[in-house]
């Protein structure tokens, strides 16, 4: 005995569903950038560490960020995290 195969037309226009509180972006999406949203994308320059002992592994500071180390190599993109990376005990400043 065998099944049948069901074919499904698909369908040709998306029904969008209504979220409450959901506002629609303005027309230009993505939109412009205000003040506020530049200064949260502004990063200071990056600085990297060595990692002495692990080639891979997930540093987590005391706030709950976590800075992955890759290949050996850990980058700090803010001075919290450059100041956590330069007190770790097996890190150590990598020449650029």
């Amino acid at each position: 005995m065998s099944k049948l195969k069901r074919e499904f037309e698909p369908t040709s226009l998306a029904e969008a569903l209504p979220v409450p509180d959901l506002n629609p972006l303005p027309q230009g999406y993505p939109g412009v950038a205000t003040a506020t949203d530049q200064e949260a994308l502004e990063v200071g320059p990056v600085r990297t560490f060595r990692d002495t002992v692990y080639t891979s592994r997930v540093l987590v500071m005391e706030d709950g960020q976590s800075i992955p180390v890759i290949k050996g190599l850990v980058a700090a993109c803010s001075d919290d995290q450059c100041e956590f990376l330069r007190n770790h005990p097996e890190l150590t400043p990598a020449a650029e």
